[in-house]
């Protein structure tokens, strides 16, 4: 079979996957329902199961028929037609920069939401000699010394900015010395801060920080 032709192969095998999946999956929750009207949950699930199988099942089929081509490619070209499904896009240039700028917002997004919580909680705390600072500024200023805490705690606060574990850290003055003494993560995503984010804070109470 001709290699140029795989990425119309790889578009129609998955949307044809899709549509056999989901009326498949809808008529059968139909019938379970009573004929009852199906609730747009209920819509969402079965087409994210068809979704799934549409992309496994054409990923396998399309390895099979186009043995001379690269795996990589072929996923490229479903995951195009899944993109043109979903938003009626058929472009690759205008999908790659759509995505792209997706990506560099994601990215530039987390800085600066770790920006203005250094910002506005340094306004708030000014008058209480403790400040917020970023995960490289922590490590300024325990490469710089800057730090009095106790040798213990110096040394496992170098391994949660080597490891950039937390986002910002607490910093409080007293009698013109500086003291590291929490532990802070800064995450807009409740999933995160309840799952990926419990561990590290509760290691970080065990060593007597404070951890938010």
């Amino acid at each position: 079979m001709s290699h140029e032709n795989y990425k119309d192969f790889c578009t129609n095998t998955y949307g044809k996957l899709f549509v056999e999946y989901y009326s498949f999956l809808k008529r059968d929750a139909i019938q379970r329902s009573k004929n009852q009207e199906l609730s747009e949950t209920k819509i969402d699930e079965l087409s994210a199961i068809s979704k799934k199988k549409a992309i496994m099942n054409t990923t396998i089929i399309a390895i099979k028929e186009y043995p001379g081509i690269e795996p990589a490619l072929l996923w490229k070209s479903i995951y195009e037609a899944h993109v043109h499904r979903k938003s009626g896009i058929d472009d690759s240039t205008i999908i790659e920069n759509v995505i792209s700028a997706d990506q560099s917002w994601k990215k530039s997004n987390g800085h600066a939401f770790k920006g203005i919580i250094k910002t506005l909680g340094n306004e708030a705390l000014s008058s209480k000699k403790i400040s917020m600072v970023l995960q490289k500024d922590l490590s300024s200023m325990l490469r710089e010394n800057v730090l009095s805490n106790e040798v213990r705690d110096l040394s496992w606060l170098k391994e949660q900015a080597n490891s950039s574990i937390f986002d910002l850290y607490a910093i409080v003055e007293d009698e013109r010395k500086k003291y590291c003494f929490g532990c802070i993560q800064s995450k807009t995503s409740i999933r995160d801060r309840v799952t990926r984010d419990k561990e590290p804070s509760i290691n970080a109470m065990k060593a007597f920080f404070g951890a938010l």
